[in-house]
């Protein structure tokens, strides 16, 4: 359960700061002032999330694999 839950914090995250924020440009955390940091700082946390969902998600396949080729 926890996988899926970081798995989609951290993809929600990153589409949200690369697709609405950069891209289309549809709502800034911060105005009238240099984003860059905010934004970097947004999308390292949504890679960081990602990651902590794929590790299991990696091993629990991995398991299945090896115990279905027995």
């Amino acid at each position: 359960m926890w996988v899926g839950f970081f798995l989609n914090l951290g993809i929600f995250q990153l589409f949200d700061g690369i697709v609405d924020h950069k891209l289309l440009r549809l709502h800034q955390i911060r105005c009238g002032v240099d984003v860059t940091p905010y934004d970097w700082a947004w999308n390292i946390a949504g890679l960081v999330l990602l990651l902590i969902g794929v590790g299991p998600a990696a091993r629990a396949a991995r398991r299945n694999r090896a115990g279905s080729a027995r």
